[in-house]
């Protein structure tokens, strides 16, 4: 699977930085308006995330609503500045459904793979542990 072949890539990389993000309340989009608009919403989403992150960087749909942004830098300032750049261009951004115009958010979790620090659950449960402090301080930031 993904999951099984990504984890195999990252503990052979000796570091870099993990992104974990989620759309902010995306239930509410698709109880509001459909899962075809959840549907234009997550494209519009991957667009912007492949656009702003660079080569050598890896960008895939994590579990059911997150996605997991893998840099190939270990700088955690340059992450910070990847997640924030999406962040401003998803807030910035919007799709049309019908007569509406649809506007959503995302929160970001950082964490760094260093040679101290291996084991990947570890660093995946810690971006993740950062995204839903993020979600608990009003959601649409970066944490980490």
């Amino acid at each position: 699977s993904m999951q099984h072949f990504l984890v195999d890539a990252m503990e052979r990389r000796d570091e870099f930085c993990l992104i974990m993000c989620d759309i902010d309340d995306f239930k509410k989009v698709n109880d509001t308006y459909s899962h075809d608009c959840g549907d234009l919403v997550l494209r519009k989403i991957a667009t912007i995330i492949q656009d702003n992150i660079r080569e050598g960087d890896f960008a895939c749909r994590w579990g059911g609503e997150e996605i997991l942004i893998l840099t190939s830098s270990a700088d955690l300032q340059c992450a910070r500045s990847i997640a924030e750049r999406i962040r401003g261009s998803i807030e910035e951004s919007h799709v049309t459904y019908g007569k509406h115009m649809v506007t959503y958010t995302m929160t970001f979790g950082i964490a760094k793979k260093t040679p101290l620090r291996t084991d990947i659950k570890d660093i995946i449960n810690s971006a993740d542990e950062n995204l839903y402090i993020g979600k608990r301080k009003g959601k649409n930031c970066v944490i980490g």
